[in-house]
């Protein structure tokens, strides 16, 4: 009489095997398809790319159905994989504590020199006598009820050191909302200390923007100072805030 066939502990009755190019030792049981794709999926997500590199993952799993019919719930498949050394663990551990540790110092100093640039540009522009006075022309035109901003601007040839001073300012607040939007200084340094001034600067010379851009019939003069005044609008700065932030930047110049 014939020797029966023998039979494998680990399959499954109601499917085929695939074999193992070698004897690995079972690392964990699964009891559904569902739970196999989750951990393989987190796994290969965090380890997948470094581990691909310095080792080799084997796995042997059962037939999930036979026939199109979906697998008994009860049914157990067993996942398998080589066992790295503990020097290449502990290679691997090394590689990623520095690889993290590099990211979040990269980002650091990103963040400490945005802030420290947008410091600087705004004490520059208290230091700066030109765009005091220039600020204080923008007021005076502003509270007289005679003559608009873009009048005074357009139709004012003969006060050409006014209309010199205007545009300086516009120019300054346009170089700030360019350096915040493109991240080169930190918005909310620049939001908690120049919020109104550039609200106000906006709001002023609207109607002189308006114009330059109608005679020029484009839209980008100024463009970056009213988006960026557009967007704090819709996300106003609390009170307190800004002046906390004022009286930290005078205190430290």
């Amino acid at each position: 009489m014939d020797n029966p066939t023998p039979t494998n502990k680990n399959n499954i009755s109601t499917g085929k095997t695939q074999s193992c190019t070698r004897e690995i030792k079972p690392v964990y049981t699964l009891t559904t398809e569902k739970r196999i794709k989750e951990m393989y999926n987190v796994h290969a997500r965090w380890m997948g790319r470094l581990l691909t590199t310095l080792s080799t993952i084997t796995f042997s799993v059962a037939t999930l159905a036979q026939d199109g019919q979906p697998l008994a719930p009860n049914t157990q498949i067993t996942l398998t994989q080589t066992t790295l050394s503990p020097d290449v663990i502990a290679v691997l551990i090394t590689a990623a504590v520095a690889f993290i540790a590099a990211i979040i110092t990269i980002r650091s100093s990103r963040d400490i020199a945005r802030r420290k640039n947008a410091i600087d540009a705004i004490m520059a522009g208290r230091r700066d006598d030109k765009l005091q006075e220039a600020m204080k022309k923008m007021r005076e035109i502003d509270a007289n009820d005679a003559i608009s901003m873009e009048t005074y601007y357009f139709a004012n040839v003969e006060d050409k050191d006014g209309r010199s001073l205007l545009l300086y300012l516009l120019n300054h607040y346009e170089n700030i909302c360019v350096g915040v939007n493109n991240g080169i200084f930190d918005e909310e340094i620049v939001k908690r200390a120049e919020h109104t001034i550039i609200k106000n600067v906006r709001t002023m010379c609207l109607p002189l923007i308006e114009k330059a851009r109608r005679g020029e019939n484009s839209t980008t003069f100024f463009r970056e100072l009213t988006e960026l005044a557009t967007r704090w609008d819709k996300k106003p700065l609390e009170r307190d805030q800004a002046g906390k932030i004022r009286q930290a930047i005078s205190a430290i110049f």
